[in-house]
């Protein structure tokens, strides 16, 4: 045919008129069409009817056929061989190798055939020593082990009686199964389970051989075809024999057709079962691979969350200014640095803020303290606010803020010396600084001008008090007492008296 294609002739093809002839004709017309023209089986059996009629195929048994294979269930065993990847004749990248099949199948080659490539190889069972049978010599196991190593066969089942040692092919490392049944005979539902689960679990290929490795190798290999590939018993007896002619004996022909319901129903559940154990472990991929993204994202949390609790460095000192020179921290300055270079305290600032929760806020008792601490509070707090303002923005200081931070603190110390809590002493104290000094403020950042609250919290100046640049009305408004109404414009609550005292001053 490929001699016709190159010289570009027509190529007529046929036979004579016995049944037989025909038969066999009908079945290579009918594999070229399947095969190279793709064409359906049944539409490639309907073109053979006209020749019909066709003798029968049957076994190699002497005596009368107990069953009839016909040219329709061979053409249709090599479609189903072709639908399941068994053969790629019609493939350009044909794996087939037609000298390799022609010179293995001789006996005095080796006589064996692959029927499911890569996995079932049927050969004739090796003699314990070589003799002469005709022109050729037997093999015996040694023959065998180089071409079965190179073809990745791993396994070898013996159906017959033992004519050899089994050790002779174990001993090269190829795994021995005996299952051994009458020859002619059909094997029972013990020894079909044996074989179809060594075939299933073994990694590599088998070699499956009998005496002639044809009746009982044929019937096995055929039952693992239909339970795996979904071939009809007809279909796997017409394919076989095409690949080793004379398989399949006798009565094993009937035992596959009665086999044929279970060991498919057994085969569909094999599927549906390994479809889904690959689900299964799809969503376990997936499952895993989700999990590993949220453990990520979940380290990065713990990461962050370790970062941001790792006890904060002391700021860099305070350079020094044309307004304040730099100077060394006192004891208790040094104490709090200390503290926060282990983590132990929450400091607000760098020149004397609240050193602990517990220091910032007045506890309920707290109430009606002394003027000094207060006065003591305020400077604390504005020194060390205006402090981390210039650590934090890498800007200076404004003059107006260290020239008030110099007089509160004097105003604080002054209030420390007397000792004296009475209105009289502490407005003295207060006195100290001008009320030139405190409206200079009013162009400072919103950060400094900020004082504690009655409940011990960090407070924004009103603009009534900055504007009305007089120590007493910053003497009534830190005051810790109860007022009245609320200034809804300033967010503040001021007393009336304190009220009308600043509305006198801004009239003045």
């Amino acid at each position: 045919m490929q001699e016709a294609e190159f010289q570009g002739k027509h190529l007529i093809f046929f036979t004579g008129p016995s049944p037989q002839y025909k038969a066999n004709a009908a079945v290579l017309v009918g594999i070229f069409q399947v095969m190279l023209l793709q064409r359906s089986p049944e539409k490639a059996c309907n073109l053979l009817h006209t020749m019909e009629p066709f003798l029968p195929f049957r076994d190699p048994s002497r005596g009368p056929s107990c069953f009839d294979l016909t040219v329709y269930d061979c053409v249709r065993g090599i479609a189903k061989a072709k639908e399941v990847g068994f053969l790629d004749w019609h493939l350009p990248e044909c794996t087939f190798n037609l000298a390799e099949y022609e010179h293995y199948e001789q006996v005095e080659n080796g006589d064996l055939n692959w029927i499911v490539p890569g996995k079932l190889l049927a050969f004739s069972g090796p003699s314990a020593s070589p003799y002469m049978i005709g022109t050729y010599t037997t093999h015996t196991p040694e023959d065998y082990h180089k071409y079965f190593t190179h073809k990745g066969i791993t396994a070898v089942v013996r159906l017959n009686n033992k004519l050899y040692d089994g050790a002779r092919f174990s001993s090269a490392g190829f795994n021995m199964h005996e299952l051994f049944f009458s020859d002619g005979s059909c094997p029972s539902e013990n020894i079909l389970q044996t074989f179809l689960q060594v075939a299933e679990t073994e990694k590599g290929a088998l070699a499956v051989h009998c005496k002639a490795g044809l009746g009982r190798t044929g019937v096995l290999i055929c039952a693992y075809m239909i339970k795996h590939y979904g071939f009809t018993a007809e279909e796997a007896m017409g394919y076989i024999r095409i690949c080793r002619p004379g398989s399949v004996i006798g009565p094993q022909q009937n035992y596959l057709i009665a086999k044929a319901k279970q060991l498919a129903a057994e085969g569909r559940a094999v599927r549906e079962a390994t479809r889904a154990a690959c689900a299964e472990e799809a969503r376990r991929a997936r499952a895993a691979s989700l999990a590993e993204k949220s453990g990520q994202q979940q380290r990065i949390s713990i990461s962050a969350t370790c970062i941001s609790s790792q006890p904060v460095a002391p700021p860099a000192p305070v350079s020094a200014s044309p307004d304040r020179p730099a100077a060394a921290p006192s004891k208790q300055q040094s104490a709090r640095l200390a503290r926060m270079s282990s983590g132990g305290t929450k400091d607000m600032s760098l020149d004397g803020g609240c050193a602990s929760e517990d220091s910032c806020g007045p506890s309920p008792s707290s109430h009606g303290t002394s003027s000094t601490a207060t006065s003591g509070r305020i400077s604390n707090f504005l020194r060390g606010r205006a402090a981390s303002l210039r650590v934090t923005t890498g800007r200076p200081t404004p003059p107006a803020v260290c020239r008030t931070r110099s007089l509160l603190a004097a105003a604080s110390a002054a209030a420390s010396k007397s000792g004296s809590t009475t209105p009289t002493r502490r407005k003295a104290a207060e006195a100290a600084a001008s009320p030139t000094d405190l409206t200079q403020l009013k162009g400072v950042q919103k950060g400094v001008a900020r004082m504690l609250a009655p409940n011990g919290q960090p407070r924004k100046l009103p603009a009534a008090v900055l504007a009305a640049g007089n120590q007493e009305a910053l003497r009534h408004f830190t005051e810790e007492e109860e007022v009245g109404a609320a200034d809804t414009r300033q967010g503040w609550t001021i007393s009336s008296a304190t009220r009308s005292r600043l509305n006198s001053q801004n009239s003045t």
